[in-house]
């Protein structure tokens, strides 16, 4: 199944009718962002941005995260847990019965025991509590965690690398940048976002250049049309979101519709593009497999 998170709900679809349907998700939401799948209990977990306290702060910003989970099974969408002071979510990552969760706007990314809901740590990119790198992507790949920087068009975006065995669970709080292994700057990229892999590649969204490009070359294998941004691959397919390019105050109008494009995996040609009614921003994209 394919899942895909935006603005104004959670769609899914297989690869066999690419028919869209809609989850049924709470109405206070504050758009649906990071996926992840807990395969031991047939989860699909998502981030859902929430203000669960009012504050002055948490009328600027999304302050809070939701986190659901819809089990396959019994399709039906549970809340698990809220997790407090966790800044403009973007994507998460689970590795074993840990829960990583990114926090854009401080620069640095919650680790929580996801069985207990209780925080383990905080990874901090540097001293500067503020979006200095834009975090808006991480995966867990070969015993590593790779941290996506898109770094707001200030340079070109990066990503880093950390091995998990150098993370100290039992530490409040660890800078990533005494524990990487490397940073690898993407020549000529600029606004990424997605990191997944491909062969003995990665690919990743140029969302400004509506564009799937080569982490190793930082060339461009494959083209879209509006705002590239949420990316999955299976066998056959390359799926990439493609969200309208409008103003933020229009980012979650539920009368705009978002789009998922399918390009063959050999050819990087299209050959179908699905209609997500209603859903505006596209934000991630996963693939779960039975």
């Amino acid at each position: 199944m394919i899942y895909v998170s935006t603005s104004n709900g959670i769609y899914f679809f297989n690869e066999l009718d690419l028919k869209p349907e809609k989850l049924q998700t709470s109405k206070d939401s504050l758009g649906y962002y990071g996926l992840a799948y807990n395969k031991s209990k047939k989860q699909l977990l998502i981030a859902s941005r929430a203000k669960l306290r009012f504050t002055f702060k948490s009328m600027k910003r999304s302050s809070d995260v939701s986190l659901l989970a819809f089990n396959e099974k019994s399709e039906s969408v549970d809340h698990l847990a809220d997790f407090y002071k966790v800044y403009d979510v973007h994507q998460i990552a689970l590795y074993e019965d840990k829960l990583f969760i990114t926090d854009t706007s401080l620069n640095r990314i919650h680790i929580y025991d996801l069985s207990s809901k209780k925080k383990l740590t905080i990874l901090n990119l540097g001293r500067i509590r503020k979006d200095v790198h834009h975090i808006n992507t991480i995966k867990i790949h070969n015993s590593s965690l790779l941290i996506g920087l898109n770094n707001r068009g200030d340079k070109e975006s990066e990503v880093m690398f950390i091995p998990l065995e150098k993370i100290n669970y039992s530490r409040k709080k660890i800078d990533a940048f005494n524990i990487f292994e490397k940073i690898i700057k993407i020549n000529g990229l600029y606004h990424s976002h997605d990191l997944e892999p491909f062969n003995d590649d990665f690919l990743i969204n140029s969302s400004h250049d509506s564009q799937v490009v080569s982490f190793k070359t930082g060339k461009s294998l494959l083209k879209t049309s509006g705002f590239s941004r949420g990316l999955a691959i299976d066998t056959k397919f390359i799926y990439v979101g493609i969200s309208p390019l409008v103003s933020r105050s229009e980012r979650y109008s539920k009368t705009i519709d978002g789009k998922v494009q399918l390009f063959d995996f050999k050819t990087f040609k299209l050959v179908h593009e699905i209609i997500l009614p209603g859903a505006n921003q596209v934000n991630d994209i996963l693939i779960t497999k039975n």
